[in-house]
């Protein structure tokens, strides 16, 4: 299997399963931060759908682009349920496998410099999989807090 048949693969399934756990949380917990001070998982997903976005656009033109500091409080606004937040996740994850499954393996070595600390230099075949991990991270904070209200249960 090629490393872009497997970026997509790993990140329909993280999506999926972000869908499913998120979906299972009663309305009202969608919105709760834990102590009145953590983040909720209304906007991990926006973050995560954000992600997304930043990365199939990395791809698709095969160098990082600029970061909007707006583009996220954007999206907040546009996706201010999550009713609208998980249509946003799902179209960020279909471009993002689109971009994926078709970016060239010889570009897959080539180093960009990432925008999210200082000197962080990676490879694209890296870039592929931080929305990946960004759900996956994302996924076991919600997780948790679903602990927190007393759900056990695997969704």
């Amino acid at each position: 299997m090629k490393a872009q048949e497997m970026a997509a693969m790993l990140t329909r399934d993280v999506a999926d399963s972000l869908v499913r756990t998120v979906q299972a949380m009663p309305a009202e917990k969608q919105t709760w931060k834990p102590l009145d001070v953590g983040r909720n998982a209304h906007d991990m997903v926006v973050e995560c759908a954000a992600a997304n976005f930043f990365v199939a656009d990395a791809l698709s033109h095969r160098e990082i682009p600029q970061v909007d500091p707006h583009k996220r409080d954007e999206l907040r606004a546009q996706a201010d349920t999550m009713d609208k937040a998980l249509p946003l996740l799902r179209e960020s994850v279909e471009r993002l496998i689109r971009a994926q499954e078709n970016f060239p393996d010889e570009f897959l070595p080539q180093t960009v410099t990432l925008p999210f600390g200082p000197g962080l230099t990676r490879s694209f075949a890296w870039v592929m999989m931080i929305g990946y991990w960004n759900m996956a991270y994302h996924l076991g904070q919600i997780n948790y807090i679903q602990t927190l209200y007393g759900d056990m249960d695997m969704h």
